[in-house]
């Protein structure tokens, strides 16, 4: 059976006036990303959809209104993923977990609370929870790579990067 042009957009699944919506400002994000605002135009957004130009006049009329809106989409979405690191507080774990997809590498200094201490103790001997730091960051999208620091130590230094390093491999193993 030949299906023609009719039958095949009626057997599409229908999308919802606010998904489309959100698909085209997603894409328009894009193309504004790529070419900027003065480059943006309303047949880019669309052939980035696939879609006709006619298709983003009905939701949006201009392409000032579809910039505008755009602009307002991607700020709020901003402002969630703000609330969400607020949310987390000061919990490396859970600002990790709320950011997926933002660490790409591990700067590894630890501290200590306690008076006297704070950088110079080792790593891994001060409050930082690192195994639940290193499962979180490689849980949402791997780190390409991690810099331990020392700042002071109570070892010479050779002996110092060696307990850093083997205290590295046994909390990331």
């Amino acid at each position: 059976m030949l299906k023609t042009a009719a039958s095949s957009r009626r057997s599409r699944s229908r999308v919802s006036v606010e998904q489309r919506r959100v698909e085209i400002l997603e894409a328009t994000r894009a193309v504004v990303l790529e070419k900027g605002f003065g480059g943006t135009r309303i047949k880019d957004v669309a052939d980035a959809l696939g879609v006709s130009t006619g298709l983003v006049h009905y939701h949006f009329e201009s392409k000032d209104e579809l910039l505008a809106e755009t602009m307002r989409y991607a700020a709020d979405a901003d402002i969630r993923r703000l609330e969400k690191t607020v949310a987390a507080g000061s919990d490396p774990v859970a600002w990790i977990r709320a950011n997926p997809g933002r660490i790409h590498s591990i700067h590894c200094k630890d501290w200590s609370p306690e008076p006297g201490k704070g950088y110079t103790v080792l790593f891994g001997e001060g409050a930082a929870d690192w195994k639940g730091i290193f499962a979180a960051a490689e849980s949402v999208g791997g780190v390409e790579y991690y810099l331990v620091e020392q700042e002071g130590s109570r070892f010479p230094e050779l002996e110092t990067a060696q307990r850093c390093l083997k205290t590295f491999r046994s909390l990331h193993s």
